[in-house]
């Protein structure tokens, strides 16, 4: 389609052929306004949902022609401007008159379109009414309507005038305002709820039809806070806890009268109190005078009254924290008695109770007190209990004066002695080995208040033995002590008992002792000797100190592969280990270490073995493998398994040709275990370079050396005609990495028309990366407005190429 609606033939035809057409009509885009019939009321306006729209947005505003049949009804704008990049637009619709118009959208090139405007009798629409309480006050408001009961914001300020139509009733504001640009009264007017029955709110404004809202006032209810309560007799509750109260904050003081049907049984605090103006609830509180029952009425003018009932039940005592089990070293305890109802909540007391404990064995528990009192106004009170002797007993509280309280028995305590322990465990020692320093101690649950002295003892001292006692000295509860293994096989039972405490016992095994080595198991044909640890253990090989000096002796099974130093060394009495002997490599092999008590004694160590290997020294290289470009070098080390003692020649071999270059040997200086080395890129292919050395298993490092490449920074995406921007190019390996180059390396510079490079401010057509260097620095400057592209080359690189747009 072209840009002018209208219709045209198009023709095909061919030689020798009868010719055919068709026909296109071409119409422009459709308006199209959101309503077909919009309703208003006299005085109203609407801009919420009123727009007009067109099928797609546009680059550039665009202005609409609103055509109006008849302004004096319906009040439109002639003019809408849709914004750019949008394709709707609000406009505001008013109510100027009763009737009907019409109003026509159009815009050039577009198909315009038509809606109707029907401005109605505006009416009133109440907001509110429903059941409330007498007293109380609610809200009423009013919105602006078309006839049809369609809200709308108002086009001038509208005052509604309210009336109630029975005063008796309700009573109400007598005016409120919708403003002009909102649909409803802008305050709501108050309704006052004085009486009961039925009324309603009109409310009228002049030219609209009224509404009303029915209000039906129902008789106010009294509450009490509670429904059912149960309390004991001489009980009461606190002042502030149970409360009579109505709906809403009364506006007046009210009398609220309290009644009872029992009164012998119930004590009130007060029978009448007042609601304070402004407040909605008063407090009061009652007691137990008597078993039984009552039934207790709120009642006050102009309420409905309410019932609340009230059990009273007798009383007795609870008992919370008395133990079941206790030694007889423990502190007194402390328990609670509470006073509640039959059901077990508790309940302030009227009158000062006084409870009388008494033990069922006073050898075993007794009260810290033989009477207790619980106070007038409390609930509880808190008594001790002393634990006296080992046994089972309980204490019974019951009310020494008669005043009514069920006594109560507690459960049973268990008392008994208390226990010593000992920390440490079933044990192993070797023979003549012994515990370490506080490995083993023996404890009491608590601290002591004077020395307590343990005494100990060994069920079979021929296998191992222990101090006779340990003291426990004041203000602490532990004492260490060791076992000493003896010249006997076996297991015994190391006891622990004290005056006034239960025994305890741990296990003890004693077992053949035994030789344990640890070193480094494996080392080169170049290592320096290695330290030789020899630990005197049990059977099971746990560590252990000695009783008395043993020497070791020390041996290898294959001298030619590794000698120990020593043939003997010594483990001190006390200690459990001998570190003075080393090993030595000598040749590759395996060797058999051995430690062995040369003694012909009961209670001779069991040889100790393990064994050891000597390796073949390696060289290694850093990396494995390498990348690089002709030309190009990198650095990295060689190494070997150990430091040497005298500088180490690694000659450099070469198995693919020449590939790269390195130097034909590197020297390991003495102490140390490695050496760098450089590697340049020859020729592409694919070298391996091996590193060998007297007495060690060469190693190799495989070099793949390729065609170089660079890498840019700095270079623009833009530049405008007669800038220039500095570009960085780097030298990198095949795979981006970046190196240097051994030698100076000239680039060749090229471009179209639209850039150049430049150097020094002069035109170049080659730049050179210096020796050992790895990048190089031109400008590119922007000639003439397009699109600029340039390469750099060199016959051992992959040409870089890049473009960017110089703008004018």
């Amino acid at each position: 389609p072209g840009g002018t609606p209208g219709s045209a033939w198009i023709k095909v035809s061919a030689s020798g052929h009868i010719s055919d057409s068709t026909l296109f009509t071409v119409t422009g885009p459709a308006l199209t306004l959101s309503f077909t019939t919009a309703r208003l009321g006299l005085g109203q306006q609407d801009d919420n949902g009123y727009y007009v729209q067109i099928p797609n947005p546009t680059g550039s505003p665009l202005t609409l022609t609103i055509a109006n049949s008849d302004s004096s009804v319906a009040g439109a704008p002639t003019t809408v401007v849709l914004p750019a990049n949008s394709y709707y637009q609000y406009f505001m619709l008013r109510g100027k008159g009763l009737g009907s118009a019409t109003l026509i959208v159009s815009a050039p090139g577009y198909q315009p379109d038509t809606g109707i405007a029907i401005v109605t009798t505006p009416k009133l629409r109440a907001n509110g009414g429903g059941t409330i309480s007498s007293f109380s006050t609610t809200q009423v408001s009013t919105y602006a309507a078309d006839s049809a009961g369609n809200v709308h914001a108002r086009s001038t300020d509208l005052v509604v005038s309210y009336r109630s139509t029975d005063t008796t009733v309700i009573k109400v504001d007598t005016t409120a305002t919708i403003v002009a640009g909102s649909y409803y009264t802008s305050t709501s007017p108050t309704v006052t709820a004085v009486g009961t029955g039925t009324a309603r709110v009109i409310m009228t404004s002049p030219g609209h039809q009224p509404d009303s809202a029915t209000f039906i006032v129902q008789p106010a209810k009294l509450n009490l806070s509670f429904y059912g309560y149960t309390i004991g007799v001489r009980q009461h509750r606190t002042a502030n806890e149970f409360y009579a109260y109505t709906p809403n904050n009364v506006t007046a003081p009210l009398t609220v009268t309290l009644t009872q049907q029992r009164a012998s049984t119930v004590a009130l605090s007060t029978t009448s109190f007042t609601i304070p103006a402004g407040q909605n609830y008063q407090y009061f509180s009652f007691g137990g005078l008597a078993v039984g029952g009552d039934t207790i009425i709120a009642s006050a003018p102009g309420y409905l009254p309410d019932t609340g009932y009230v059990t009273v039940t007798t009383t007795k005592f609870v008992v919370s924290g008395f133990p079941s089990a206790a030694v007889t070293t423990n502190p007194p305890a402390t328990v609670t008695l509470y006073t509640p109802d039959v059901a077990g909540t508790a309940h302030y007391t009227s009158d000062t109770v006084t409870v009388r404990a008494v033990s069922s064995d006073s050898n075993v528990v007794s009260p810290g007190q033989a009477y207790v009192r619980i106070p007038k106004d409390a609930y509880y009170a808190q008594a001790t209990i002393v634990f006296v002797g080992t046994g089972t007993a309980n204490i019974t509280y019951s009310d020494s004066a008669g005043s009514g309280y069920a006594s109560v028995t507690t459960g049973n305590v268990t008392v008994t002695g208390p226990s010593l322990s000992i920390s440490g465990g079933n044990g192993v020692l070797g023979m003549r080995q012994k515990t370490s320093q506080s490995q083993y101690f023996v404890y009491t649950p608590n601290t002591v208040g004077a020395n307590l002295v343990v005494n100990l003892a060994s069920t079979g001292s021929r296998v191992a033995t222990v101090p006779a006692s340990v003291t426990s000295p004041a203000g602490s509860y532990y004492a260490y002590f060791d076992i000493t293994a003896q010249d006997t096989l076996g297991t015994i039972q190391i006891q622990a008992a004290a005056t006034g405490y239960r025994p305890a016992a741990v296990n003890m095994q004693v077992t053949t002792p035994k030789f344990v080595i640890s070193t480094n198991p494996n080392r080169y044909t170049s290592s320096e000797p290695a330290s030789v640890m020899v630990y005197a253990t049990d059977a099971n090989g746990t560590r252990h100190v000695t009783t008395e000096t043993v020497v070791v002796s020390l041996s290898s099974t294959a001298p030619g592969v590794a000698t120990i130093d020593s043939t003997t060394v010594t483990i001190p009495a006390g200690s459990d280990v001998s570190s003075s002997a080393a090993w030595s490599p000598h040749v590759i092999g395996t060797a058999q270490l051995q430690a062995s008590d040369a003694r012909s004694v009961f209670y001779k160590y069991q040889t100790g073995n393990l064994q050891v290997t000597v390796l073949t020294p390696q060289v290694s290289f850093a990396s494995s493998t390498a990348q690089i470009g002709v030309g190009q070098y990198f650095d990295q080390y060689l190494y070997v398994s150990d430091y040497v003692a005298s500088a180490t020649t690694v000659n450099l071999g070469h198995s693919s040709g020449s590939h790269s270059s390195t130097p034909s040997s590197v020297l390991i200086a003495a102490s140390t275990n490695y050496e760098y080395f450089r590697t340049t890129g020859a020729s592409v292919g694919v070298d391996t370079v091996t590193g060998s050395a007297s007495g060690h298993t060469p190693g190799r490092t495989i070099i793949m050396v390729g065609a170089g490449s660079l890498t840019a920074a700095g270079w623009p995406t833009t530049l405008a005609v007669g800038d220039s921007a500095l570009v960085t190019f780097y030298t990198a390996d095949p795979g981006g990495t970046g190196r240097s180059v051994a030698a100076a390396t000239t680039f060749s510079l090229s471009s179209n028309a639209n850039v150049r490079f430049l150097a020094g401010g002069t035109t170049t057509a080659s730049a050179t990366v210096p020796a050992s260097g790895s990048y190089v620095q031109v400008y590119i400057k922007g000639v003439s407005a397009g699109t600029g592209s340039a390469s750099i080359s060199n016959a051992d690189y992959t040409t870089y190429t890049n473009s960017l747009t110089v703008t004018p």
